[in-house]
């Protein structure tokens, strides 16, 4: 679903996220646009190494301090009803039954 996004400095940025519950991290899947493509916040089971976080905020153009949390709506109803959510980090699956989430 299309997507309006916040960053915690206030500036807009246009994405999409899957449809599933506003808070799950996993099933949401925040993705920004930027010039060369998107930038997903979402890491799965991988760890991502130092150098690929780096580069996310390289194409953001942003601090991490002015990243998170973002806020999101989207822009048409997800079962009758504008959905509305905040990425507070990037997310990575681990053994228990909430992601792990980090800047």
């Amino acid at each position: 679903m299309a997507a309006d996004f916040v960053f915690s400095d206030g500036s807009p940025a246009e994405g999409y996220i899957y449809s599933g519950e506003p808070e799950d991290f996993a099933c949401t899947t925040p993705h920004i646009f930027v010039s060369d493509g998107d930038v997903s916040f979402w890491f799965g089971s991988r760890a991502p190494k130092a150098e690929v976080i780096a580069s996310v905020y390289e194409k953001l153009g942003k601090d991490p301090s002015k990243v998170f949390p973002i806020r999101y709506r989207t822009r048409v109803p997800v079962n009758g009803s504008l959905m509305n959510g905040t990425v507070r980090g990037f997310g990575l699956l681990t053994s228990g039954t909430e992601p792990l989430v980090f800047t």
